[in-house]
């Protein structure tokens, strides 16, 4: 069930997240498609291919154009998200490794000189592993310290020089 729940908020989050950055792309894109008409517009005016009769009045019209212009078309509906379920887990009492699973799901259809094969029961059913002993404790500590060695006493007399 914790795998089920950090899955779910894992995915939520991602799609949460998504809806975000598609909400503003959609506002750039609207705010974009409404500059552009406004652009043309004007371009068309100052051309001369406009409807309007004046330059002033094509320039107003054009004006008005890019707060009216209809991005309704761009809108983007998002599904409804669904909720998390409980976790129901009445159906995994038994194991495909238990006896009677194997008599009750098996044999009905098996022949009768065909025996099931050795099982593996799954990772979420197998016992966990015993943990390793702890380590035997460290030897106590040296109460005191060890002496320093000990350097030879240097001899008494001075050494002979070679002889030739």
């Amino acid at each position: 069930c914790d795998t089920y729940t950090s899955c779910y908020q894992h995915r939520l989050n991602s799609h949460q997240a998504l809806v975000l950055r598609v909400e503003h792309a959609v506002r750039d894109r609207k705010g974009l498609l409404k500059s552009i008409m406004s652009i043309i517009c004007h371009l068309q005016v100052v051309l001369g291919t406009h409807s309007s009769n004046s330059h002033s009045e094509g320039h107003k019209e054009c004006s008005n154009l890019e707060s009216n212009h209809d991005t309704s078309g761009l809108a983007i509906s998002y599904p409804k998200v669904p909720g998390q379920r409980s976790c129901v887990t009445d159906g995994f009492k038994r194991s495909p490794c238990d006896a009677s699973w194997i008599r009750e799901e098996l044999t009905s259809w098996m022949p009768r000189n065909v025996k099931a094969g050795k099982c593996s029961r799954c990772l979420w059913e197998a016992p966990k592993p015993t943990p390793a002993p702890t380590p035997d404790p460290t030897a106590d500590p040296t109460p005191a310290p060890t002496p320093a060695p000990t350097t030879p006493a240097p001899t008494p007399a001075p050494t002979p020089a070679p002889t030739t």
